[in-house]
């Protein structure tokens, strides 16, 4: 009897559920919104299959990173996005799922937690200090969201998510992008490629919301292309290898960036350093003959405007090299002003908004609100020597972890995995160069590399045939 009143409860909970939907559709059809009558029923499959397969909807996270124009649900609220509906019906399956088994099916034990925690902590304790209040508490909020991705991170990835699924569609998202930049750009589609402010140059932007952001994802991409063009066996593998590799260069090139073209140069220069044991000595003078005949494309095809704004990088007298040499002196004035809890996370642009050198160098009202253009200074000034310390030592943290991962597979002759986690961890430093002249402490990127480290560290301690790939959350087994 008391397992027919659960069945009768069940199916009761469902067929409201299911009246629900149907109601809200059947409603939004005498609304002006009725072209979005079919949504909920859309968002019910998304739901159900999200629960059956939360691991699905972790990887589409991860893919939709470099379409953050298009992610936005609401121009009105910036911070409700497509990542944030899955993530939060990802979290209520875990929740649910450990309330019903009582049991926590996943380790995501890790070196790094102190530290993370200790960053909270110190982000907390400059929020409540902080005289910017709501700007404060809404970058407490996003750093919340990235601790959580973290946590997801470690829960879904396994070792054939590391192996393969992650990078491939780190790759792909990054390549539809950059197709789509190119092609804005070649056909002045305005949604891919624009002017950016009052600058003369049209700039690709893909499908993210600034040309610097875009180049930073397309370069965090180089080095696992790189790593399956060395590691595949078969021609054409390679070949497409490659093709992706000077596409999504020329998408970097497409967006006018400087900094881009710094960090590029030095990545490639990484890049090749990591794969130097590859080279087969027959292959050498076939490479220096490949790589001088790309220079020379590169100086006949790539525009003449491209170059000049290069060569603008050392011109102090170009109005965006001044405005970048005044954030350091905001940030100097700042600094001594709160040198130990900082002014709370993330009040650069509002502190900066006030100073005399916002007047001097915006371009219109809306352009007092300005980033320092380097994720350290930000740090620095949103939480003092304290933060800025902790968050240096969970990069080295993440670092050693890498490290120490590449030891441990060359030590049990695995030199595939080994040259996966030199490739992880190139994405990552390409990310911390890229942060000496970009504002993005929250990118997913940067997250999911800390994360990585510790996966690639655990996995490295633990043979194949040991690796129990269901201690890994998948609601799909």
């Amino acid at each position: 009897m008391k397992e027919l009143y659960k069945s009768i409860a069940y199916r009761s909970g469902y067929a409201l559920f299911v009246l629900l939907i149907v109601g809200t559709s059947v409603a939004l059809l005498a609304t002006p919104y009725y072209k979005f009558a079919a949504l909920p029923g859309v968002l019910l499959l998304l739901m159900l299959l999200l629960g059956r397969y939360p691991q699905a909807g972790f990887y589409l996270i991860v893919f939709l990173i470099p379409f953050g124009a298009y992610r936005v649900l609401s121009h009105t609220y910036q911070y409700i996005t497509i990542s944030k509906f899955v993530g939060i019906w990802i979290v209520i399956i875990l929740l649910f799922y450990f309330l019903v088994k009582k049991s926590i099916p996943f380790d995501i034990r890790s070196n790094l937690w102190p530290w993370l925690l200790s960053f909270l902590v110190i982000n907390l304790i400059s929020t409540l200090m902080s005289h910017y209040y709501i700007s404060s508490f809404d970058n407490l909020r996003r750093l919340l969201a990235a601790f959580i991705f973290v946590v997801l991170t470690m829960i879904f990835v396994n070792r054939k998510g590391f192996e393969k699924t992650l990078s491939v569609t780190v790759i792909v998202g990054v390549t539809v992008s950059s197709i789509l930049s190119i092609i804005g750009y070649i056909f002045d589609i305005q949604l891919f490629a624009m002017n950016v402010g009052s600058e003369a140059v049209k700039r690709g932007i893909g499908t993210a919301q600034n040309p610097n952001h875009f180049a930073a994802m397309i370069i965090f991409s180089l080095p696992l292309i790189a790593y399956w063009f060395f590691s595949s066996r078969k021609i054409w593998w390679k070949l497409l290898a490659l093709a992706l590799f000077v596409l999504t260069s020329t998408a970097i090139i497409l967006t006018y960036s400087r900094s881009a073209a710094i960090v590029y140069t030095i990545l490639f220069l990484l890049i090749v350093f990591e794969n130097i044991r590859r080279f087969k000595p027959k292959y050498i003078g076939f490479v220096m003959s490949l790589a001088t005949i790309l220079v020379l494309l590169f100086l006949i095809l790539v525009p003449p405007s491209y170059l000049e704004r290069q060569k603008s990088v050392t011109d102090t007298t170009d109005t965006a090299i001044g405005r970048r040499i005044s954030y350091l002196y905001v940030a100097w004035d700042s600094f001594k002003g709160n040198p130990i809890l900082g002014s709370g996370p993330g009040t650069f642009r509002k502190i900066y908004e006030n100073s005399v050198y916002a007047y001097q160098y915006a371009r219109g009202k809306e352009d007092y609100i300005r980033d320092a253009h380097n994720t350290y200074l930000e740090i620095l000034i949103g939480s003092g020597i304290m933060g800025i310390s902790i968050f240096i030592l969970i990069l080295i943290v993440a670092l050693r972890n890498f490290h120490k991962a590449i030891n441990n597979f060359r030590h049990h002759g695995k030199e595939n995995m080994a040259s996966l986690v030199g490739a992880y961890r190139l994405s990552f430093v390409s990310l911390l160069i890229y942060f000496l002249m970009m504002s993005s402490a929250y990118h997913k990127y940067l997250w999911l590399s800390i994360a990585l480290s510790q996966i690639a560290l655990s996995l490295s301690l633990t043979l194949p045939e040991e690796d129990n790939i269901e201690n890994h959350y998948d609601l799909g087994k």
